[in-house]
């Protein structure tokens, strides 16, 4: 008959063996040495017990925790080996890693988490509805780690209803990048301030000329619809946590007419090129030179080159309220999965939480790994990793940037997924439904 013994099962059968051997040798030849009122039978069950409990603690049983990062980074692969080493050194014995493909896990833009990844980092657009739909688990506050070094505005933006549902690790906001040396672009405030600067449809091709025009990413649709939200927002003045979510024939026109004018300062062809290998292909053209400005991330800034401290920055104005502009920050947050507790590793995956959004795998993993390289120039939310690496420049003035405005965490509800879906293209059509910059 054919039959099969587990690993584990093997090796206690083993040590049970030998101990019973052991102990019938020792009783063979020295049952005149017994005290009278011993009992060896006990004693030598005990002895088993114990030993069998050792086995196992120094073989543990292994298990694996699936971890998605936030793959639209610089060098997602600079995080994935920092996680890694510093896992090794403070993580869960016996609990290993292993890190999926951005296939696998798209930061949450068009993938629901699958049940078996543990330990994820989404766009906090879709914290909501992953905490509607649960996929998330809370945290508690005692259980995340420097939780007061956390930014205010990432930290109680990742609260529903007091609670947290994951660990803020990243922001990010529009920006337009200029030259340091251009002082129109410098002091110009409001939407119409740049588009009169930079002008309507001033160049043709997909690479602008030198020092001429804007260059501007519009080919993703999920982009385009967060884009018309913010937009909205700028022009009334007012931060709305939970954003209305218009249906079709409900679209706000004078926020279509303003993509639009952000779209005539560069032109249809450029705008919606699809760089999906070298997503910062627009920064590298600026750093060499090409256009007069470019509207990006702060991560940008790691393709710009040497040419990167001639640079300066400012929020992307998406009307024309200078007093009254809503400074707008994308999140990404380090959830838990619901269904980690039922696999019994939630104390396994809290601390993996807490050691991705931690000062010392942020810091390593946004510093430059090779002499060649610059930072990733992504966007921290933690003081401390602000305060590591101050002697960048760039990140002073990055930290200055979130200091002296009242950043707002971008949210747009429980139902950003049916919203997204039944409405970004429409948004996309519409923002490139005109006649000119072809």
């Amino acid at each position: 008959m054919m039959f099969s013994i587990k690993v584990k099962d093997f090796r206690r059968l083993v040590v049970l063996l030998m101990i019973v051997g052991l102990s019938e040798t020792i009783l063979a030849n020295s049952t005149e040495d017994q005290l009278p009122n011993s009992e060896p039978s006990n004693s030598h069950q005990a002895t088993t017990t114990d030993l069998l409990n050792n086995a196992e603690d120094s073989n543990p049983v292994q298990a694996t925790l699936k971890v998605g990062l936030y793959p639209f980074v610089p060098r997602i692969k600079q995080f994935e080996i920092v996680v890694q080493k510093v896992w090794e050194e403070r993580g869960v014995p016996g609990v290993e890693l292993a890190f999926v493909s951005h296939e696998v896990w798209d930061g949450g833009y068009a993938i629901d988490p699958p049940n078996d990844l543990d330990v994820f980092v989404f766009d906090a657009l879709f914290l909501q509805y992953f905490q509607t739909q649960g996929y998330l688990a809370a945290i508690e506050d005692e259980e995340i780690e420097a939780l007061s070094d956390i930014l205010p505005y990432a930290l109680e933006g990742s609260r529903i209803k007091g609670k947290l549902f994951g660990i803020p690790q990243l922001g990010c906001t529009n920006l337009l990048f200029y030259r340091k040396n251009d002082r129109d672009l410098a002091k110009a405030r409001t939407l119409d301030e740049i588009s009169g600067i930079l002008g309507k449809c001033p160049y043709t091709g997909v690479t602008p000329p030198p020092e001429t025009g804007l260059m501007v990413d519009l080919s993703g649709s999920t982009t385009n619809a967060s884009l018309y939200l913010e937009t909205v927002m700028d022009i009334k003045g007012e931060y709305t946590p939970v954003p209305q979510l218009p249906t079709l024939d409900q679209l706000n026109p004078q926020a279509i007419f303003h993509l639009q004018k952000v779209l005539g300062m560069a032109n249809k062809r450029q705008a919606s090129s699809d760089y999906f290998e070298n997503p910062y292909q627009r920064a590298s053209w600026f750093g060499k030179g090409f256009g007069r400005a470019v509207i990006g991330f702060t991560e940008s800034m790691s393709a710009m080159g040497v040419n990167q401290y001639q640079i300066d920055f400012k929020l992307m104005p998406l009307a024309n309220n200078p007093k009254e502009d809503v400074a707008l920050f994308y999140v990404d947050m380090v959830g838990i999965n619901a269904l980690v507790a039922k696999r019994g590793l939630q104390k396994a995956a809290i601390q993996l939480a807490n050691l991705l959004a931690s000062q010392d795998v942020m810091v390593q993993s946004l510093v430059p790994s090779h002499p060649t390289e610059s930072p990733q120039y992504l966007m921290p939310v933690r003081r401390s990793v602000f305060s590591k690496l101050w002697h960048y420049p760039l990140y002073r003035k990055m930290y200055r940037l979130v200091k002296n405005k009242n950043p707002r965490m971008f949210k747009i509800g429980d139902q950003s997924r049916q919203w997204l879906n039944h409405t970004k293209r429409a948004i996309q059509d519409k923002i490139f439904d005109i006649q000119v910059c072809n």
